[in-house]
């Protein structure tokens, strides 16, 4: 595996496992608040952050030869 793909993936992963990560807080206090308002910006917030962990994952399997940006 080239050097490159090897640092894409590795980053790639390390921001999916914080992704998954805040995202777990994030659905923790979601199940701990009652203001209906806070629980719309927090589900609102999962969803962004499950989406930002899906890219990582497609971005770095299907670009692995890509080069890297600065």
């Amino acid at each position: 595996m080239h050097q490159e793909t090897n640092n894409r993936v590795e980053v790639a992963r390390k921001m999916q496992e914080r992704l998954r990560q805040l995202s777990g807080h994030v659905r923790n206090d979601i199940d701990s608040t009652r203001d209906e308002g806070l629980r719309a910006v927090l589900e609102t917030s999962q969803h962004m952050l499950e989406g930002l962990e899906k890219a990582f994952a497609r971005h770095a399997l299907e670009n692995p030869n890509s080069p890297e940006q600065p």
